[in-house]
């Protein structure tokens, strides 16, 4: 009796090792497949890098990829999360390190990036391909969050409440709420 549930305890331990492996399998084509059609025979151009300006402004971005296609840079951000959305807040992340990596190489760098979301329970990746901001909105959302910082300006209330959890401007803002 005894060896029947050890070995039954073994089989459910082998199949749990398997499904995560297979889950999380390393082959020379994962790099590779969750890239979207047009990135998947580009070379990574950068790779977990960081890159700053001071012009116009000072910004220190660091990227998870840029991909080299047809003389431009292609941005990827990786994210591990349970919903497969690209928020604002992606867009305004691979904004600013498309600005810091056009100022700091003056190689350009296209104006649609790529939001990959891989699933922790499921380990596959979708790709979402978002419009980046302008150079020019990037710096304007510098100047607000610095007369923010210098109390210069007052922050708005954000319609999604669950922003507001970790705000050091909550106590402001829940009176106007």
């Amino acid at each position: 009796m005894n060896t029947v549930i050890i070995l039954g305890l073994t089989l459910v331990a082998l199949l749990v090792g398997i499904r995560r492996l297979a889950r999380r399998r390393r082959g020379p084509d994962r790099e590779f497949d969750w890239r979207p059609a047009e990135l998947r025979r580009a070379p990574i151009a950068f790779s977990e890098r960081t890159f700053r300006t001071t012009v116009p402004f000072n910004l220190t971005a660091r990227l998870d990829r840029a991909f080299s296609l047809a003389g431009e840079l292609v941005l990827v951000e990786l994210k591990t999360r349970h919903r497969n959305n690209a928020y604002l807040s992606d867009i305004v992340e691979l904004s600013g390190q498309r600005v810091a990596l056009q100022r700091e190489t003056g190689r350009p760098v296209r104006r649609t990036g790529y939001v990959a979301v891989e699933s922790p329970e499921a380990g596959n990746r979708k790709v979402i391909p978002v419009s980046l901001w302008s150079e020019e909105s990037i710096h304007a959302l510098a100047k607000r969050r610095q007369a923010i910082l210098t109390d210069a300006r007052i922050p708005r209330a954000t319609s999604s409440c669950g922003l507001c959890v970790k705000c050091p401007y909550q106590d402001v803002c829940s009176e106007s709420l």
